[in-house]
């Protein structure tokens, strides 16, 4: 089989701009990285990225594209309605409405079907809308135009199948009955790896498997970086309110999910493809590059802003700013030494420059 190439694109809030950043620096000193990718997958803010760039005939376009969308994250972010409802904790922080209007800026009508390059985004559907009502359930779903999925999504507006993916609870409202798909696959990697698999696998023979295809693909993933962290000792009996709302670590809970599984996909590529096929781009980082929008506590966060009152203007009125100048910072300074090797030497440039569309 020729060769396949996949690009992941981890969650993350407003740091997926260090990652979209990494990549302009790829692109600029090795030409023809993005349209040399089959696939471009992502998750909840990687989600909304892998969707930009799949949707311009040259994703090195795309990917200035989706880099000016998040520098002009703030136009969206410091939008919130029903502002006491969302700080009480009986509604969403924010409105998706202001996020829908900008991303659509970007992508327009367009549909899956009209995309010139194979995506998937990962989001939960809470309804599975089964026909037995004992067997309904929320489900884990890849949002995609790969041929695997039967066509099952190809009518949907990229804007919307992109939002699926991005809708964390208690940030945003649930839309169109999904949620962030963050809360299972922040590192989409695996995912798409084994929605590649199945789509390529030999079905004329029963029980068919696809190791034997795994040769032919490579996975570049690209996290939004490590942060240091730890719980410290003494917490044996924490209790909800402080596995979420501690002052010190809001949202311990599922920022310690989220990290740990993502650290864990990493680990099953890397066996499954080994070193040649697998690269996980991760930089370090500080704290201050954690997940700002994508969970913390509303009523710490009123209380932060204002603790800060003495700050700069800027930050008063974008209280993302301090995360989105890091951000630029890391993904304009960090160390791309290693990765070129990798790309020069295991081959994924030789799966050709031309863009790669989408299936008909």
């Amino acid at each position: 089989m020729p060769r396949y190439n996949i690009l992941s694109i981890d969650g993350g809030g407003v740091n997926v701009l260090m990652s979209l950043l990494l990549l302009r620096r790829i692109e600029e000193a090795r030409p023809g990285f993005l349209a040399a990718c089959d696939l471009f997958a992502g998750t909840s803010a990687g989600g909304i990225s892998a969707m930009i760039l799949a949707a311009d005939e040259d994703p090195a376009v795309g990917l200035d594209s989706a880099i000016r969308f998040w520098e002009k994250s703030p136009s969206f972010v410091r939008r919130a309605r029903h502002a006491a409802a969302s700080f009480a904790g009986t509604a969403a922080l924010f409105s998706n409405r202001s996020l829908r209007l900008a991303l659509q800026q970007v992508l327009g009508d367009k549909t899956l079907r009209k995309l010139p390059h194979t995506v998937l985004v990962t989001s939960i559907q809470l309804d599975s809308k089964a026909s037995n009502p004992e067997y309904r359930s929320w489900r884990p779903r890849s949002l995609s135009n790969l041929e695997v999925e039967g066509g099952a999504y190809l009518n949907g507006l990229a804007v919307d199948i992109a939002l699926r993916s991005a809708a964390a609870p208690m940030i945003w409202p649930v839309y169109q009955g999904y949620v962030d798909g963050g809360l299972f696959a922040n590192d989409p990697s695996m995912l798409a790896l084994t929605r590649v698999l199945d789509e390529r696998r030999d079905r004329s023979t029963p029980g068919g498997h696809a190791r034997d295809i795994l040769d032919d693909i490579s996975l570049f993933s690209v996290g939004e970086g490590q942060v240091p962290h730890h719980i410290q000792a003494g917490t044996e009996n924490w209790g909800y309110w402080q596995w979420m709302f501690h002052r010190k670590r809001q949202g311990a809970l599922l920022e310690l999910a989220l990290n740990s599984t993502a650290e864990a996909i990493s680990e099953q590529c890397r066996m499954l493809l080994g070193d040649h096929q697998y690269y996980r781009l991760n930089p370090d980082s500080k704290p201050l590059t954690g997940r700002t929008m994508h969970v913390f506590d509303p009523i710490s966060f009123a209380g932060s802003r204002l603790q800060h009152a003495t700050t700069s203007l800027e930050e008063l009125v974008n209280p993302l700013h301090a995360a989105l100048a890091h951000a630029r910072d890391v993904g304009s300074t960090y160390d791309l030494t290693p990765v070129f090797p990798w790309i020069d030497d295991f081959g994924w440039l030789e799966a050709g420059t031309s863009p790669t569309l989408a299936p008909a």
